[in-house]
């Protein structure tokens, strides 16, 4: 934002004081939901989109995973995930995020899902893991050897 040139600045600094105000704004509505914020938290995969360890407070409380995803912490909100941001986070006073998410996901949202094998031709099957509506799907290669069949496990050295 600050590498503009100073006649962009104004602009920029109303930019950055809307997305502030409007995540202050989101921050107070998800306070005023009942129960524990910790137990909304969840995880969701997305596609690998940005470079990882800026400080700024609107980045997303994200770490990469493997060369083409990142992992997003979330915060459910009427069974849709909302990403987190560092500052929420903080408006939030939220603790020990990421473990929480996962085990939240993994423990919750998980044994909801629907897994099946699907023939694809003659000789070759996949495993389908799927729940319709769900965002949480895909965070099953988080943990995909709870999700295949024993057999299809190949263990690599």
């Amino acid at each position: 934002m600050w590498h503009a040139p100073h006649h962009q600045w104004p602009r920029a600094v109303e930019d950055w004081l809307r997305r502030v105000g409007a995540e202050a704004e989101l921050a107070l509505v998800e306070a005023e939901q009942p129960g524990d914020p910790h137990d909304r938290l969840r995880v969701v995969l997305g596609a690998r989109d940005r470079q990882f360890g800026d400080p700024h407070e609107l980045t997303t409380v994200s770490v990469p995973f493997g060369r083409y995803f990142t992992v997003h912490t979330a915060l459910e909100h009427d069974g849709t995930p909302r990403i987190l941001t560092r500052l929420r986070a903080r408006l939030l006073d939220l603790r020990g995020i990421g473990e929480r998410a996962v085990r939240n996901t993994l423990d919750i949202e998980h044994p909801r899902l629907t897994v099946r094998p699907q023939q694809l031709t003659l000789q070759e099957r996949a495993t389908v893991v799927t729940l319709p509506g769900s965002p949480y799907a895909a965070t099953t290669l988080l943990d995909i050897r709870k999700m295949l069949p024993k057999s299809s496990i190949v263990q690599l050295r």
